[in-house]
């Protein structure tokens, strides 16, 4: 049975570091975005669209 615990704590343990991980990319994504959109709005307005 202690088996079975320890190895149920390992996955739990597992999952909440996929949890953390997949928080920190869409973060990194959501601010990547940003970016891009930024950028999109400056050359805009340095060249607009003819």
């Amino acid at each position: 049975m202690s088996t079975l615990i320890t190895t149920l704590g390992g996955l739990r343990e597992t999952a909440v570091r996929m949890a953390e991980a997949y928080l920190v990319a869409d973060g990194l994504i959501e601010g990547a975005d940003a970016l891009h959109g930024k950028a999109v709005r400056a050359a805009v307005a340095v060249d607009p669209p003819s």
